[in-house]
């Protein structure tokens, strides 16, 4: 039951199609998106342009844009530059036949028909027209003029799915038809004759007269097919065909979208679309209706290339009833591709180049059609019956390292040659790839030899492995600074930066004198690893060291505001940055300052102040991160819920209450009531962060009671204060708080 299977790559590989893929940037410069497999085999080897929207993706189509010129115009300008003896200039051809209005083709018919000398400057030197009024034909003009008067009803109802002819609409069609019907009847032009047959049979077609439709091609179209070598006679049996899907002729439509496919490549893409065949017993009768092994092919592809499709059966049909077929080679390419994305992640621990082993490998499904497709391309190879028999060859090498034998392929490659280019650096990519995954220690001259020769070859995902590799390996060999240098930092298999792998950093820029051509592009400096490690001491309020290494550094990060900044007013987290002087070194200094005068409430509120705003929730956040999520706290929390993990740096709250607290205590003690309730203020503040930044949170539901302790404080004890009302005043959550 083929059209009730689901393709393997579905199920072991949802999670591909689920997530996009993400930007990343690498420290060595070489990263342009983030690379969830590896896909070594480029499809476009087949030279097929035709055919490069059914190239293996994901998506619904690998390349192509409903706008492009190419499918639309540039067959049919080419027609029409041939009919017009190629004279005229192509563009001048397009203008005449695209662009020029209904009230300008019948200026024009005039002046070739030689009842008025003028035109419009525009028009005057158009070498299409010349030719036109040269050789007196009128006949097209007053074709090209029909053909306008239809574009209105056709052009913007061209996909009735989207928007239907209305009744006015489908009464001016039908004139449209009847008056197109005598032009074709009184025309001896088979050239203008096709074309008036295709225009009425679309008329038909998106006025929903599906019946007349069919009718008008059988009478009008078909019997100028066999003289006619017109892509437009293509173009109008694909109105036929989907007249008749429409009508209920599932079968007959589908049969002839596959002719149309097949035989005219600026239409292949909406024949694909249009071939609608659900169930084997219909796909049957799509055969039966097969006149020859091409059409039998072609019908066996537009199965196989459908979204999620495992297509060696396909493959097997198509090689036993046309094996010179051009669409084995695409199916092909497809089906290599697939094998890529199921078994060479860019997890080197799910990359069966790595695993060395089918036993206890996760994907069982796609190693069982590894297996079926390496059977199937073995006997292709050995029968040597297709005419691209090198591209074969190359895949069944290439199979062998996908499916965890990188020796055995590397062998193979060595037994053959390739004489065209384009297979040469396939082959190069391929043996590259090989040799990098054998690599069993990186020494510097391995190193730097990969480094070049991959470099020189300018192939995205080759560049991404060697760095996946080299990570790898040498993090195995201690070397775990180089390693973690050699990653997209938007990984989510990167190594974290600990201070671990900064100290072997800073250690291993303390020792390199000389620098290796690959190891210049890591963009590594001993000064930027100090002031990463100074960040990481003020991250972990290590204040005198934070101090020491911005020192070493000789620079620090200048702030963005102000983080002694302070308002009642405004979105919690969301305050507007003010002129500032400070960086981080500077910052480490006022905060060391500040905590030596422990018995002084004013500084320990200042403290807590700048605690706070060096959080996700402040306006300095900068002081300890690079960026700032707008979804930090709903990003945290959906993680947290599930899996346990400690609270980040950048929402732990607890540094700030901490100092607020022994700010309340001060101050209370000494009677500076307005101080204290201030200090109140910014703690029940810090208690309405920290329930954001739990999973206790929902905004559904009350506050729970733990989170309400400093509003309560500020009620109990603080009320008659005048910063009191002020925060009534300004404070909507407050106010929520006392009206509960």
């Amino acid at each position: 039951m083929k059209f009730l299977k689901m393709a393997f790559v579905v199920l072991v590989h949802a999670a591909f199609v689920l997530k996009p893929q993400e930007l990343s940037q690498s420290a060595c410069g070489f990263y342009e998106t983030g690379i969830t497999y590896y896909k070594f085999l480029d499809p476009e080897i087949i030279n097929q342009p035709h055919n490069k929207p059914f190239f293996f993706t994901f998506e619904r189509l690998y390349d192509y844009h409903w706008n492009e010129e190419e499918g639309h115009t540039q067959d049919n300008l080419a027609e029409w530059k041939a009919y017009f003896k190629n004279t005229p200039s192509t563009n001048d051809t397009k203008q005449l036949v695209y662009k020029a209005k209904v009230s300008e083709t019948k200026l024009i018919k005039n002046y070739v028909a030689g009842i008025n000398g003028a035109l419009p400057s525009k028009w005057r030197n158009n070498s299409a027209i010349q030719h036109l009024k040269k050789t007196r034909a009128t006949d097209v003009v007053k074709y090209l003029l029909f053909a306008k008067q239809c574009e209105p009803y056709v052009i913007n109802l061209g996909d009735n799915r989207w928007r239907n002819a209305t009744q006015k609409d489908k009464e001016a069609m039908q004139d449209l038809i009847i008056n197109g019907n005598g032009a074709y009847i009184n025309s001896s032009n088979k050239f203008l004759k096709m074309r008036y047959a295709y225009q009425l049979v679309r008329l038909a077609h998106y006025s929903q007269n599906y019946a007349q439709a069919i009718k008008l091609y059988d009478q009008l179209a078909k019997p100028l097919e066999g003289n006619s070598n017109s892509l437009i006679k293509y173009w109008a049996l694909a109105h036929k065909a989907g007249a008749l899907t429409l009508s209920g002729d599932k079968v007959k439509g589908a049969y002839l979208f596959a002719k149309v496919f097949d035989k005219c490549p600026s239409r292949r893409v909406q024949a694909y679309d249009s071939f609608k065949v659900s169930s084997d017993q219909d796909f049957r009768q799509v055969l039966n209706l097969c006149k020859s092994n091409e059409e039998t092919a072609t019908v066996y592809l537009l199965r196989g290339i459908k979204p999620y499709a495992n297509a060696i059966e396909e493959m097997q049909q198509i090689y036993q009833v046309a094996p010179s077929s051009k669409y084995l080679s695409l199916l092909l390419t497809r089906e290599v591709n697939k094998m890529e994305v199921n078994l060479l992640s860019a997890n080197l621990s799910k990359n069966l180049a790595f695993y060395q082993k089918f036993d206890g490998f996760p994907k069982k499904e796609a190693i069982q059609y590894l297996k079926e497709l390496k059977a199937m391309v073995s006997k292709v190879v050995q029968e040597r019956k297709v005419d691209d028999l090198t591209l074969w060859q190359m895949a069944h090498c290439y199979l062998e390292y996908v499916g965890g034998k990188p020796t055995k392929a590397l062998q193979m490659f060595n037994k053959l040659s390739f004489s065209s280019p384009q297979l040469k650096y396939q082959v190069q990519v391929f043996k590259l790839a090989i040799k990098i995954a054998q690599l069993d220690k990186i020494t510097k001259t391995e190193e730097g030899s990969l480094f070049q020769q991959v470099r020189l070859l300018k192939h995205n995902h080759l560049n991404d492995y060697l760095l996946n590799v080299f990570r790898h390996k040498l993090y195995a060999q201690g070397d775990i600074g180089k390693a973690y240098l050699c990653q997209p930092q938007n990984s989510a298999l990167a190594i974290p930066l600990t201070m671990k792998v900064v100290d072997n950093l800073i250690s291993w820029e303390k020792r390199t004198k000389n620098k290796t051509l690959f190891e210049e592009t890591l963009n590594s400096s001993l000064k930027n690893w100090y002031k990463v490690k100074a960040t990481m001491y003020l991250r972990n309020d290590q204040l005198k060291k934070a101090i020491e290494y911005y020192t070493l550094a000789g620079e620090s990060k200048k702030l963005l505001a102000n983080p002694k900044y302070y308002t009642i007013s405004g979105s919690y987290g969301h305050r507007r940055p003010v002129i500032n002087q400070y960086t981080q070194a500077s910052l480490a200094k006022e905060m060391l300052s500040l905590k030596k005068q422990a018995t002084n409430a004013t500084a320990m509120f200042e403290l807590g102040n700048i605690y706070y705003n060096i959080t996700w929730f402040g306006n300095t956040w900068d002081a300890l991160q690079n960026y700032r999520s707008s979804t930090g706290t709903w990003g945290y929390r959906y993680n947290l819920r599930n899996k346990p993990q400690p609270v980040p740096r950048q929402f732990d709250l607890s540094y700030p209450l901490r100092y607020f607290n022994k700010a309340i205590s001060l101050a209370h003690k000494k009677g500076d009531k307005e101080l204290a309730a201030k200090a109140t203020y910014m703690a029940a503040k810090c208690e309405q962060m920290a329930y954001q930044a739990s999973k206790d949170y929902n905004n559904k539901k009350k506050i729970p009671e733990k989170y309400l302790n400093s509003f309560k404080l500020l009620q109990q004890q603080y009320s008659n204060t005048t910063y009191h009302q002020k925060v009534i005043k300004e404070c909507s959550y407050y106010n929520y708080f006392l009206r509960r």
